[in-house]
């Protein structure tokens, strides 16, 4: 067992590493080849979606403010609701909704257990359903529904987008193998988990305790077997992911607000002709 928690610390490590290492990559890449889509989301006085570039003469008035809250609201939208895959593939929409809420509620109930552990650590509250204080059946609740709900669309998000890469000629001509090693890759750690659950685990009672162990560096002696499997498979998979694709899910700030929204202009001094020529 202590070989699992070594192994368990190192390939976290790996993650954050290489996580930081390839987001500093992003971020000092040359300048983009800026997109100005249109709608900008950020744009306060045309709710249409326009730009201050369809005013005439725009370069001899002050440049105008955007709005942050617009530009949140819009990305959100895109990320938990796929809104654009919603109105131009909606069939396709039916799959990538509930496999990436799969992801999210995943990543909630990770943190969910890390709560728990630091909140058993803090103070006496138990994390159950007969727990007498609020936070503690708060908590035992929130956790078992994120983490069943996360199980559930996680595994039939992965079964029902692999089926469709496969049966899918315009997909699969482009699809590479590798793409279908990661589904069957993130597949793994789904199924572990609902079977795990639905095993060994019903309240998740021992995927907090195992949390907490790995926390505390405490004795994991008589961890269920499949438990352990599950752990080792989503530390492995966190370790993947920076030398992937899948690290497409934070570069979301580059493609919106670097690359679609981009409209400053190039003036001779300005931030932009800085980058462009590199000083």
């Amino acid at each position: 067992m202590e070989v699992i928690k070594i192994v368990t610390y190192v390939l976290a490590g790996i993650f954050v590493v290489a996580f930081a290492l390839q987001f500093l990559k992003y971020h000092k890449m040359p300048t983009h080849l800026r997109w100005e889509l249109y709608p900008l989301a950020g744009e306060k006085h045309r709710p249409w979606g326009g730009s201050y570039l369809e005013d005439p003469d725009w370069w001899k008035k002050p440049a105008e403010e955007k709005s942050f809250i617009r530009e949140m609201v819009f990305m959100g939208k895109e990320i938990f609701y796929f809104k654009e895959y919603l109105h131009s593939n909606r069939s396709l929409w039916y799959i990538v909704f509930p496999f990436h809420m799969g992801i999210f509620l995943f990543v909630g109930f990770f943190a969910l257990l890390i709560v728990g552990t630091l909140t058993m650590l803090a103070t006496d509250i138990a994390i159950s359903a007969e727990s007498a204080n609020i936070w503690g059946k708060f908590l035992y609740y929130v956790t078992l529904i994120t983490g069943v709900a996360g199980f559930v669309l996680g595994t039939i998000g992965c079964l029902a987008l692999f089926i469709r890469k496969i049966v899918d000629q315009t997909m699969s001509a482009y699809t590479r193998r590798i793409e279908y090693i990661n589904i069957l890759f993130v597949l793994a750690v789904f199924l572990t988990g609902l079977l795990a659950w639905g095993i060994v685990d019903p309240t998740f009672a021992a995927s907090r305790t195992y949390m907490y162990n790995l926390i505390t560096f405490g004795d994991m002696q008589g961890t269920s077997a499949l438990l352990v499997t599950h752990g080792i498979l989503l530390a492995l998979l966190l370790a993947y992911i920076p030398f992937t694709n899948m690290m497409h899910f934070f570069a979301k700030h580059f493609t919106f607000n670097s690359v679609r929204w981009d409209d400053r202009p190039n003036f001779r001094g300005s931030q932009v002709e800085n980058s462009v020529t590199g000083v």
